[in-house]
């Protein structure tokens, strides 16, 4: 199966099958794995993903991360994201949603599910405005990772500096008319997503300010792999994060944080070091030259499946998702060196990020 490019424009123009269950939309791996887990839940079989480019670092997804699929499925590379004209992509946004407002919902009882990351994507339902005569839309949220958890006010602060970073929104007055006209296109779809049913499919819920397993959804999300592949054990993984690339240490306190990391745990431990994707290839080699017993990973395979493939005794990161997904999917014990971080750092935000994960994850998520 070989993704395609597609416009929305040039789906939305083919008639798209009236016999599809759902259309899904995914950026990252992780989102991968989310559509295959509520197809299994909602015994999906037939339908469309597309996948989206990541605003700051392009494509991430390729057809290897949909190889589980059959030919009733479709996927196609969503490109318009791309337009270099940040304003005129939003305005698109606004003209299309603001469409969908005057279309009949069908009453045929026949579900259209729309599956997206974190919040329901109504741009998908401008694929095909057909949806309204043949079915009854209705909405699925999977998890974005620890996004779907943390303050909304900081995920809209990365969101944003990805978009500066994508459309090149230097100058002060072209980002107060980009946010403006963003929070137009919110309005337009909270008024729009009245209409529809909104599931939510993730694996954790908040319950007196803390997350707790949805053990029946991380089982569908367990079901997803066991894949077929043997490579070395490892007692110990590490699960990195971008923290130079974002600006937040330097590089030399990344390499000691990482050091002081592997000298608190056992001197016999077969270790991997598993760097963020943001990260560049070589940022590791000199802490693998300096141990024999430390090995750094590819940065390209997603985690879980390092989890899956050498069934890891721990995992040691700061404030990823990946650390969440160790102990909720695959029964790993889950560290966090969040408080080692805070030593390294005079960064009011990210001090305020480690104190806010240590709080949600306090029942999952063991400090080291």
């Amino acid at each position: 199966m070989n993704p395609m490019n597609v416009s929305v424009k040039g789906l939305a123009m083919s008639r798209i099958p009236e016999d599809i269950e759902f259309v899904a939309m995914a950026i990252t791996p992780f989102h991968a794995r989310g559509i295959r887990a509520a197809a299994l839940k909602y015994d999906l079989s037939k339908g469309i993903i597309l996948i989206k480019p990541h605003l700051a670092d392009g494509y991430l997804l390729e057809k290897n991360d949909f190889s589980y699929l059959d030919d009733d499925i479709n996927v196609f590379y969503w490109d318009d994201i791309f337009e270099d004209n940040f304003l005129s992509w939003m305005l698109l946004n606004i003209s299309s949603t603001k469409e969908l407002l005057h279309q009949n919902l069908s009453d045929s009882g026949n579900i259209l599910y729309i599956i997206a990351p974190m919040k329901p994507d109504i741009n998908l339902l401008s694929i095909g405005r057909h949806f309204y005569e043949y079915f009854s839309p209705q909405f699925i949220t999977i998890d974005e990772g620890f996004g779907t958890y943390i303050k909304q006010e900081e995920f809209r602060k990365i969101n944003r500096k990805d978009r500066l970073r994508k459309f090149d929104l230097d100058s002060g007055l072209r980002q107060v008319v980009a946010d403006t006209v963003g929070q137009i296109h919110k309005l337009i779809e909270s008024r729009l997503l009245q209409q529809f049913t909104i599931k939510t499919f993730h694996i954790f819920s908040l319950e007196d300010s803390k997350l707790s397993v949805n053990d029946d959804i991380a089982g569908f999300y367990r079901q997803t792999f066991h894949v077929e592949k043997s490579i070395q054990e490892y007692d110990c993984i590490i699960i990195t994060q971008p923290f130079g690339e974002a600006s937040d240490l330097s590089e030399n306190d990344e390499l000691s944080l990482i050091h002081d990391i592997i000298s608190q745990l056992p001197g016999d431990s077969h270790i991997g070091i598993k760097p963020h994707p943001r990260e560049t290839e070589d940022k590791y080699e000199s802490i693998q030259s300096r141990y024999d017993s430390v090995e750094v990973l590819a940065k390209s395979i997603p985690v879980e499946e390092i989890y899956d493939i050498s069934d890891p005794d721990s995992v040691v990161g700061f404030t990823s998702t990946a650390l969440l997904t160790a102990a909720a999917i695959f029964d790993i014990q889950s560290y966090t060196a969040a408080n080692l971080l805070r030593s390294y750092t005079s960064s009011d935000r990210l001090c305020d990020n480690i104190d806010h994960f240590l709080n949600l994850t306090e029942n999952i998520v063991t400090i080291l």
